[in-house]
């Protein structure tokens, strides 16, 4: 079974678009049949154990409460799938057999649970679609800033893309990691664009607010085009990066490379 079919299954079978929001994922985890939930100093994130009365999840009592809040619905994704009898079914990886798709599948349920389709939907509808809107949005739902970020450009109602950049100290952007979303656009190589077009970058790197401009985007081989853009920067010091959300449908422009 394809990764989206089993998401959509389990989206279906527990009604996952329906929850309320923000999630109290405690009360959700004793209806599924979670019996206690420890912190311990553990090498990974988080461990569902089954048990005589149903499950244990152990989480890794170093990471952030948000942190563990996402472990925690993770874990939550593999205990559905197992009472779906459907874990093990994800595709398996070519190299060494493991199923890394279903953790891939188990992080996507994670942000189905935290973030419930509809609540989050209508959320975004009254704080705006919009970079301005992300940190209300995470503190609502007690999510980070990325998954928020990716949660948004997924449900946004009109085309949209997001990457994650750090500047270093000669002022170079390197992007860190993209997400397209819906979109076949996706976010150019900082190689194959000159330094003037990834200006917004820079100025966001070194200003409080979110800042608003143009930036480069990809749509296939073709060359990239400039776009409305916004982006904002958020961590201190080497955890400091840079969101930049990019809207392909508000009128390009093309611009050399």
């Amino acid at each position: 079974m394809s990764l989206p079919d089993l998401k959509a299954k389990v989206l279906h079978e527990f009604r996952l678009e329906a929850l309320d929001g923000p999630v109290n994922l405690e009360t959700l985890a004793r209806n599924w049949g979670v019996t206690s939930i420890e912190r311990h100093p553990i090498s990974s994130a988080g461990m569902l154990i089954p048990s005589r009365r149903g499950y244990k999840v152990i989480l890794n009592e170093s990471h952030s409460i948000t942190r563990q809040r996402f472990s925690l619905a993770h874990e939550l994704g593999h205990l559905l799938l197992q009472k779906l009898q459907l874990s093990g079914s994800a595709p398996k990886n070519r190299a060494n057999g493991q199923s890394d798709e279903e953790e891939r599948l188990c992080d996507q349920i994670a942000a189905e649970i935290l973030m419930p389709r509809m609540a989050f939907y209508e959320d975004g509808w009254m704080d705006g679609w919009s970079l301005k809107s992300l940190r209300t949005l995470a503190g609502t739902y007690d999510t980070s800033l990325p998954a928020t970020a990716v949660r948004m450009v997924d449900l946004m109602p009109e085309e949209a893309l997001m990457g994650v950049w750090k500047v270093s100290d000669e002022g170079k952007p390197s992007l860190q990691w993209p997400h397209s979303g819906k979109t076949a656009f996706a976010v150019p190589s900082p190689s194959i664009v000159t330094d003037e077009r990834l200006e917004l970058v820079g100025r966001a790197w070194n200003s409080l607010n979110v800042e608003e401009g143009t930036a480069p985007v990809r749509l296939g081989r073709k060359r990239p085009i400039d776009v409305p853009a916004e982006a904002m920067s958020w961590g201190r010091d080497e955890y400091k990066q840079v969101m930049v959300f990019y809207y392909p449908s508000r009128q390009p422009t093309s611009s050399p490379v």
